[in-house]
């Protein structure tokens, strides 16, 4: 018979292809050969797992043993696990050969083993008897795998069986890095537990050990902790109701509870629930961000540090209300002028207009004169507030106004800029004509200009053409706003010149102008001399009282020099039978004023004099 059916050639009567010699009597063939006798063997089977349980496979030894003679018995033996065949053979290796049992559920299991035999041995049979315990799982459980230093944590033990209704019974032992430190009874169900507390910082390890008892097997595990230190965690908004759309910044600050080492790491914020992100990171023990709200009323943020290595986990809220958006205001200033004088009280209207709306800005606002604060604020009344300054130097000057906004009502800055001008006077002098050898007045009037207060002295000068004439302007001073005058005494005639005295007017003199060089005509320009003499009289005047003397004593040489030169000679330009009269003729005298306390603060002007 062959593995796929039947193959070759039917047997017949006689010679055939099958057999080649005709056909064959098996029974007589079989009876011709005979039966050779076999050894017997004893089959035995040795349990080598020490406490069988219901999970893991159960080692069993095989052994056949010839009845006699030294050679070993082949072949194969086979299993039945619990009246169950095991359809795989165990092969004999010298006799012997290992077998895994699976068994099912706890207590008493039969195995039941059958050598095949071989050519020269017999089959045998061999039973062995198992009892097997269940299986156990000790699970370790803690209040906090992170707990404080010093801090007690309870540690829970629970051992459970792999299979059955039944708990295990006994203790477990328990260690704390490597050393024993108690054994705790398990409870009815199973359950012991153990507090205990860690001094230093870092990783400690908590170990237990179930013995086993008669029906379960024993069981082992260890738990990791991580002993921290404490943090507090809080959370500060730059303010509390901020308005819609604003961006409002939180400060995070993370403290440990002992120590000068601030804690590191990412922190988790959520803002109304929502994840921020990217997450803020702590810089030693502290982090920022900014949150926005959309809406009004009521809103949270919560931050949460996840601890580390060395930092227990802290958390905090803030809680905070959104008020509306503020409305936008637009802040003006304007000024009564724009260009006061010096000193002048200037008054300026401040205007907050909103942007929106009809109500009014209310609040206040304080004021800035060239950077400068101005001690006092205002207060808004219609959206408008009033103020008054003056300003004590000439230029640019900027008024800034800064409104502070309210409840409902941003902020917001205005300006007016004012030019104050430069203090100044002008002069103007009224046109004057005499007969030849008379004497006649021209009215100098000051008008002051932007504030201008003081006094003026005056020099008067002419052209070389101009001879033997005498002025005389006395000073004055401006106290008003009003125009000021002061008389100019013109004096054709040289013989008619008032005597100098004291300081109570400048004289000018200018002798006629000489043909040739004969000495009795005297120097052509004294009478320049004179205004300069003049002059140094009304500057020194207020300086000096030895310097004026000397200018005064100069103009009175002078003088005298002017009076010994015109006694003769004639000018033939003239016309005039008196040498002592000054030429007919139209002349142009200039006065300058200045003022005796600021040089550089002078005017000028020009009198058109005629002598007829």
């Amino acid at each position: 018979y062959c593995p796929n059916g039947p193959t070759g050639y039917a047997a017949g009567v006689g010679y055939d292809l099958t057999t080649g010699i005709g056909s064959v009597d098996l029974n007589n063939l079989i009876t011709a050969w005979g039966v050779p006798a076999l050894t017997g063997t004893t089959l035995t089977l040795t349990q080598q797992t020490t406490s069988p349980t219901t999970t893991a496979p159960i080692q069993v030894g095989i052994s056949v043993a010839p009845a006699s003679g030294s050679s070993t018995p082949t072949g194969t033996v086979s299993m039945l696990v619990d009246g169950i065949a095991d359809s795989t053979p165990v092969t004999l290796s010298n006799g012997t050969a290992t077998y895994s049992a699976t068994v099912k559920g706890s207590g008493n299991h039969i195995l039941v083993a059958t050598y095949s035999g071989d050519a020269n041995f017999a089959s045998s049979t061999a039973t062995l008897s198992l009892n097997t315990s269940p299986e156990t799982t000790l699970n370790i459980t803690a209040t906090t795998t992170s707990p404080l230093v010093k801090q007690q944590d309870t540690f829970t033990f629970s051992v459970e069986p792999t299979s059955g209704l039944d708990h295990p019974t006994g203790s477990v032992s328990i260690s704390v890095d490597g050393n024993l430190v108690s054994y705790a009874t398990l409870s009815a169900n199973s359950i012991a537990t153990y507090s205990t507390s860690f001094s230093t910082l870092g990783q400690h390890t908590v170990s237990a050990s179930y013995a086993s008892d008669n029906s379960f097997a024993s069981s082992s595990s260890t738990i990791n902790v991580n002993v921290v230190t404490g943090t507090t965690l809080t959370i500060t908004p730059a303010t509390s109701s901020p308005r819609v759309g604003d961006n409002d910044t939180f400060t995070v600050n993370v403290s440990p509870a002992s120590g000068t080492t601030a804690p590191t790491g990412t922190l988790r914020v959520l803002v109304d629930g929502q994840v921020l992100s990217p997450a803020p990171t702590l810089t030693n023990g502290s982090a920022t961000f900014t949150a926005m709200f959309g809406s009004t009323g009521a809103h949270s943020v919560s931050a949460t540090y996840g601890g580390s290595d060395a930092f227990k986990e802290s958390d905090a809220t803030a809680s905070l209300v959104v008020l509306a958006s503020l409305i936008n205001t637009t802040t003006t200033v304007t000024a009564t002028s724009n260009t006061p004088d010096t000193g002048a009280s200037v008054a300026f209207t401040v205007t907050v207009a909103p942007a929106s709306g009809t109500a009014a800005p209310d609040g206040t606002v304080s004021v800035l004169v060239d950077g400068t604060p101005d001690p006092t604020a205002s207060a808004l009344a219609n959206g408008a507030a009033t103020l008054s300054t003056s300003f004590t130097t000439a230029g640019t000057h900027t008024v800034t106004a800064v409104y502070s906004g309210s409840a409902n009502f941003a902020t917001s800055i205005g300006s007016v800029t004012v030019t104050v001008p430069t203090v100044s006077f002008t002069l103007a002098g009224s046109s004057a004509s005499t007969q030849q050898g008379g004497t006649v007045s021209s009215t100098i009037t000051i008008t002051p200009n932007h504030g201008y207060s003081g006094s003026i002295s005056f020099a008067v000068s002419a052209d070389t053409s101009l001879t033997h004439t005498c002025f005389a302007l006395p000073s004055a001073t401006v106290t008003g706003d009003g125009p000021v005058t002061s008389t100019l005494s013109i004096t054709t005639n040289q013989a008619s010149c008032p005597t100098v005295t004291g300081q109570s007017a400048m004289i000018g003199s200018l002798s006629p102008a000489t043909q040739g060089s004969s000495p009795k005509d005297g120097p052509r320009n004294t009478g320049v001399v004179v205004t300069v003499a003049g002059v140094l009289i009304g500057l020194l005047g207020r300086r000096s009282r030895k310097l004026r003397g000397m200018a005064a004593l100069f103009l009175l040489i002078t003088l005298g020099m002017i009076a010994s030169g015109c006694g003769g000679g004639s000018d033939s330009s003239n016309t005039s039978t008196n040498a002592n009269a000054t030429p007919k003729g139209t002349y142009t005298i200039t006065v300058l004023g200045t003022d005796t306390a600021t040089s550089t603060l002078a005017s000028s002007t020009k009198v058109t004099f005629t002598v007829n």
